[in-house]
């Protein structure tokens, strides 16, 4: 009985803790490259949503930092975009993610991205869609660096092959 009652006990306790995690939190456990699909139920048709975490970059002072890639699909449509997610105990006011693919320098922007404030810290993201150019050239790159706050990083080999079969799903 009491091996029931504090299994029961642990679960919940377990499911609380699950449903508080920060998006940073959730994206932090998930491996490079790996793939999560979900379908979210929309009255204009269910959209498809596939999403693999291309960059990490956590450690103490420099918050929890993740560039995921991810498409959205509703009925014949396909839209691919990069997502900035950051937590921390300070504003980067991340609004522009640039890329230089082979070379060539891409700004892409986000008007409007997400700014929360937390116990102790902030949380941010922003999205920035992708157009047909700029996948091509992505699925075609033998170099790709993004720069989105600070530092720029440079993609090795396999991050630019994910990438590419990830564009080509």
């Amino acid at each position: 009985m009491f091996r029931k009652r504090l299994l029961v006990i642990l679960s919940i306790v377990l499911i609380l803790l699950i449903s508080s995690c920060t998006t940073s939190d959730k994206l932090y456990f998930t491996p490079l490259y790996e793939v999560k699909t979900r379908v979210i139920p929309n009255i204009a048709g269910d959209i498809k949503v596939d999403e693999m975490i291309i960059h990490k970059d956590v450690g103490i002072g420099k918050g929890n930092n993740f560039i995921t890639l991810s498409s959205l699909e509703r009925s014949d449509t396909k839209t691919f975009l990069f997502y900035v997610d950051y937590t921390g105990g300070y504003w980067k006011f991340i609004e522009k993610l640039q890329l230089k693919i082979d070379g060539e320098l891409f700004t892409l922007t986000d008007d409007d991205p997400s700014r929360l404030v937390l116990n102790g810290g902030v949380e941010e993201r922003a999205g920035f869609i992708l157009s047909k150019g700029i996948i091509e050239k992505l699925k075609n790159s033998s170099s790709l660096v993004l720069q989105y706050y600070v530092d720029p990083f440079t993609m090795d080999a396999e991050a630019i092959s994910e990438i590419k079969k990830f564009l080509s799903m």
